[in-house]
Parts: structure tokens; sequence; C-alpha cells
């Protein structure tokens, strides 16, 4: 079996983030782009992420801490 080039393998890449955010949001991204540069892998994504983050607010309620909360401690080092 050849190797294949750096193309086909961001494109089987960006395939494959496609399949799994098709099955796990229920859509996938408008846009998705993938670049291999040397060992370092860039997945660029456009749209179809507003099921994460109307995910992440609600957890952040859930635990009792709002959207922008911040925890700050009264004690002083006087």
């Amino acid at each position: 079996m050849a190797m294949k080039t750096r193309g086909e393998l961001e494109a089987a890449i960006c395939d494959g983030i496609s399949r799994f955010e098709q099955d796990y949001f229920g859509r996938g991204p408008q846009h998705i782009h993938a670049h291999l540069i040397g060992d370092l892998l860039v997945i660029r994504l456009q749209g179809g992420a507003d099921m994460c983050g109307q995910h992440l607010p609600s957890q952040d309620t859930a635990a009792g801490k709002g959207a922008g909360s911040v925890e700050t401690s009264s004690d002083s080092a006087d």
C-alpha cells in the first residue's frame, strides 16, 4: 500500500472530524480545514459548533456558577 500524500491525509482528517461532529452533535461544520505542518496538526472548524456552545454555559449554571462569574477571596494579607 502506497503512502498517502499530505493533501490526502489532510482530506481524510477533515472527513473523519466532520463525520464525528455529525454523529455526536447532529450536524457537522460548515467549513473544515486541516493543515499538517511537520508534526503539528491544525484543524480549523467554522460553523456547526452551536451545540457545543450551548452545552458549556448550562454546565456552569448547573454547578452554581453563571457565565462570567468570578470567585474572589475575602482573605487579605495585612
